[in-house]
């Protein structure tokens, strides 16, 4: 299976993948099912053996993918320059939505 590293913690040997299949997320648990010398970053793409244990799908022999590394900042640089924009239903679906600026829900939270 192919997945996405989404979170790393090199110290604590943990990772959480997001899989190709869309299914449940994959959870690293130990150094032993990494093949390679360096541990798993965030957004690094992965291949790995699924395995169940119990409700969780755990990830064995994973694999870096080569030349698919470093994604976050791939998508980083290559995002678009716009601001960001949030949907306000205010009460429910019953009532018009509004478009706000990210920038203006804040500035109304500190007011």
């Amino acid at each position: 299976m192919i997945g996405v590293v989404l979170w790393s913690d090199s110290l604590r040997q943990k990772a959480v993948i997001w899989c190709e299949d869309n299914g449940a997320l994959a959870y690293l648990r130990d150094r032993g099912d990494v093949d390679g010398a360096r541990w798993p970053e965030s957004g690094d793409i992965v291949a790995f053996e699924p395995e169940t244990d119990g409700e969780l799908r755990i990830a064995r022999q994973v694999q870096q993918m080569p030349g698919h590394c470093d994604l976050r900042t791939r998508l980083a640089t290559n995002a678009p320059a716009r601001p960001v924009r949030l949907t306000v239903v205010p009460g429910g679906a019953a009532q018009p939505s509004q478009d706000v600026p990210l920038r203006d829900l804040r500035e109304r939270a500190v007011g």
